[in-house]
């Protein structure tokens, strides 16, 4: 019985594949973890700003 969480799959904002229990949701969008922390820099720099 194969476990869904370590599923390889496809992130559909940068295609690298990844882990599915690796995927972390920000925002309503479901990513891997390399485009998780870019999109959260970008919200952290927006709030920096002001």
């Amino acid at each position: 019985m194969i476990d869904e969480m370590n599923e390889i799959v496809i992130c559909k904002y940068c295609k690298n594949k990844t882990l599915y229990g690796e995927m972390i949701w920000l925002n309503g969008k479901c990513m891997c973890p390399k485009c998780y922390l870019k999109e959260r820099a970008k919200e952290d720099s927006k709030a920096i700003k002001g």
